[in-house]
């Protein structure tokens, strides 16, 4: 079965190939081009699955019934940082 895990591999290798010299630019865009299509069909998918209120995609993992974590960001890095110095401006 492919999927998302499979189509990223693919394309860290293909980023891989480019850098050591072993695949040309032009093979590398076809590919990053057919993983963009593949997402977007995933994103129907998706769409499709919350109208219906019901079903899974074979392509992304299963849901959980827990929320994603959000990616830390560094101190004074993040949305944080902005609003805190919107915040100070204000005053």
């Amino acid at each position: 079965m492919k999927t998302i895990a499979d189509l990223r591999e693919t394309l860290f290798d293909t980023i891989e190939a480019v850098r050591s010299g072993k695949l040309d630019l032009d093979k590398a865009r076809a590919i990053n081009d057919l993983g963009k299509t593949i997402v977007e069909t995933a994103k129907v998918e998706v769409t499709y699955i919350e109208v219906m209120g019901e079903g899974e995609s074979a392509f992304l993992p299963p849901k959980t019934g827990r929320q994603p974590a959000l990616p830390s960001t560094p101190p004074g890095n993040g949305i944080g940082s902005v609003v805190q110095q919107l915040g100070n401006t204000t005053q």
